[in-house]
């Protein structure tokens, strides 16, 4: 990715509190400015990940790419530490200035188009920090679901170009999701920063 990509902030204050109980989901509407799905998309190590599940090796619906400062463990697998592309960290430190969470991983997924999708889960690994998780949208508008499980309440939201969506305690509690949406015939390319301990 060239050094030429616009990284304004153009909006700093949340314009929804998406979670009614257990935790907090804080949406910021087009707070990048000028992100170009081609220039990531040609800067991250795309892959397909295998993930063990229902006694079965699995291959998700998406490709991914995990940049760590350190080795990470996670499902039966260990993701080597990995250089991060010039723009990512450029995307952290804008975060980062404003909201003052430091990270030391993104994960990076890859929707080709509507019939790519994630389902319900929740990132509560135990060598994650659940203090915040900061997503962050390119491309394509997709759905984004909450739903709570005890209550199995459902939240839902369009995330589109540039939103900020900072999720903050509400792994233990909430799932979430991606759903697919077959009319979409365009790429979405979502960046999970995090912090592993």
């Amino acid at each position: 990715m060239t050094s030429s990509m616009n990284l304004e902030l153009f909006s700093r204050e949340p314009q929804q509190q998406l979670l009614p109980y257990d935790g907090e989901a804080w949406l910021y509407p087009n707070f990048f400015t000028d992100l170009d799905l081609a220039e990531l998309n040609s800067s991250i190590q795309w892959q397909e990940q295998q993930l063990f599940m229902y006694d079965q090796w699995v291959v998700p619906k998406r490709l991914v790419c995990l940049y760590t400062n350190k080795q990470h463990s996670y499902n039966n697998m260990t993701h080597p530490i990995l250089d991060w592309p010039t723009s990512l960290l450029q995307l952290a430190d804008k975060i980062t200035a404003v909201h003052g969470e430091q990270f030391n991983a993104v994960l990076c997924n890859l929707y080709r188009d509507g019939s790519d999708y994630v389902g319900w889960h929740s990132d509560d690994e135990n060598n994650m920090d659940q203090s915040c998780i900061a997503s962050v949208s390119v491309g394509a508008t997709r759905s984004f679901k909450f739903r709570h499980k005890t209550t199995k309440e459902q939240v839902s939201v369009e995330l589109e170009q540039g939103d900020l969506l900072l999720m903050r305690y509400c792994q233990q509690h909430w799932h979430h999701a991606l759903p697919k949406r077959l009319k979409v015939d365009t790429s979405r390319i979502n960046l999970t920063f995090r912090r592993i301990i």
